[in-house]
């Protein structure tokens, strides 16, 4: 089977109700995505799909030669008629240093990519990435000592990084697909690409890894069969979760609390396993957890309080979960825990105008418009017991113990009122990314 075909086949799979109207493709002018480019493009006609196509160019101004490259891809992208949709944007990376340098860098290139993407209706963009990186993710995260969710690697679809509340989804159809046959695909075909030399830099630990893998052919077939058997394993975990989630009955409200009722036999019949996942995928949205990720073997442990038969509280995932026995099995109530210090946030508003997006304590997006003829100044912030004091007009039925820590908007130390209930904020709780 070719490439071309499989490719295509990874297309249908992916986009199972047709390609939408608008697709990106993430371009660095490494061999990986030009030959992406380059076989979407021909995908495009040769199943005529009326697709248009974005390719984008981040430069990163991390190598010397990075502008020097740019005209190679253009001259690429003008061969299959694409020079005019070709986005670039320069980054500035000098600011971020230290152990954190990698994760600030990723979420500066997907905050760049949204920003040129939603402006023209874009909500998937194509990244290269390939069964050879799956299998250095797989063993970077192994050295990590990353749970069995992280050996499972990266999914054909999944939701870019939080930057912003629009959706992008990260789309990489090439996963399935070696190294060597993508670098044959593209001499057979006459295309160009970019080397980057600092590949092959043995200063990140995955070029160190990616260098031991090449050396090490027998190691590489096993550590692919390991990956096999343990993305089988969290399939299935996977899909006893969602099947006992639609089975469960589940209750989100817009101040963010979630409660679940499971019955006996539903808990019964699941594993902890089964259960920790889905509660994990179920309270994403709700926690201000920045390590959420790494979390899930804490949540696996507290599981066995559930099968108790008495009232029991604890914190964790900095959520406060309240768990009741019922006549049919255990109710379980999930807000944001009390935070250790208050969580307030100072916007300025221009005459006539909005502020700009802020993702505030890592679960509300809250957009403030401003119809004045003059700026105006507002702290968003989590509500606490002096707050009640100094509302314009308490909302009915008010209960501090149900709407503690929700966000309110004060202004001229008079709070407004709660976020979701003002008509001139736009307010939202992030997306579960594990939908």
């Amino acid at each position: 089977m070719s490439l071309q075909t499989t490719f295509n086949a990874s297309l249908a799979q992916i986009f199972r109700q047709g390609l939408p109207q608008k697709i990106a493709v993430a371009l660095s002018g490494g061999v990986d995505s030009m030959c992406l480019t380059h076989l979407l493009h021909n995908s495009k006609r040769i199943l005529n799909h009326n697709v248009e196509i974005y390719p984008i160019m981040i430069n990163h101004n991390l190598r010397p030669n990075s502008r020097a490259e740019i005209p190679l891809v253009r001259s690429e992208l003008t061969k299959l008629g694409l020079q005019n949709n070709f986005l670039t944007k320069e980054l500035n990376f000098d600011e971020l240093e230290g152990n954190s340098f990698e994760e600030m860098a990723r979420l500066k290139r997907y905050n760049a990519l949204q920003d040129l993407c939603q402006p023209l209706g874009i909500h998937h963009i194509l990244l290269g990435h390939h069964l050879d990186d799956q299998l250095e993710t797989f063993i970077l995260r192994l050295l990590k000592n990353s749970g069995v969710f992280g050996l499972a690697g990266m999914s054909p679809v999944s939701k870019v990084p939080t930057v912003s509340p629009e959706k992008l989804k990260a789309v990489r159809p090439l996963l399935g697909v070696t190294k060597s046959e993508i670098i044959q695909y593209c001499k057979d075909n006459n295309v160009s690409w970019v080397e980057d030399h600092t590949n092959f830099e043995e200063v990140a630990l995955r070029n160190v890894v990616r260098k031991w893998v090449k050396e090490h052919e027998d190691v590489k077939y096993e550590s692919l069969q390991n990956f096999s058997k343990v993305k089988a394993f969290t399939h299935t975990v996977d899909s006893k979760a969602s099947a006992l989630k639609e089975a469960a009955e589940i209750n989100s409200s817009a101040l963010g609390t979630i409660t679940v009722k499971f019955t006996r036999d539903q808990l019964k019949n699941s594993s902890d396993l089964v259960v920790a996942r889905m509660l994990f995928k179920v309270m994403y949205p709700i926690s201000p957890s920045t390590n959420y990720h790494y979390s899930f073997n804490k949540l696996l442990a507290s599981i066995p309080k559930l099968r108790t038969s008495s009232e029991t509280s604890f914190t964790l995932l900095q959520l406060q979960w309240d768990l009741k026995p019922t006549e049919s099995g255990v109710e379980l109530t999930v807000s944001r825990q009390n935070p250790t210090t208050p969580v307030e946030y100072e916007l300025t508003v221009p005459a006539n105008g909005t502020s700009e997006d802020i993702l505030f304590d890592n679960i509300y997006w809250i957009k403030i418009h401003n119809n004045s003829d003059t700026s105006k100044s507002f702290t968003v912030k989590t509500l606490d017991k002096d707050d009640r004091g100094r509302f314009v007009s308490l909302p009915l039925g008010f209960k501090y113990s149900e709407m503690k820590n929700k966000p309110v908007v004060v202004e001229n130390d008079k709070v407004l009122g709660f976020a979701q209930d003002l008509d001139f904020v736009e307010c939202q709780i992030k997306e579960n990314i594990y939908e």
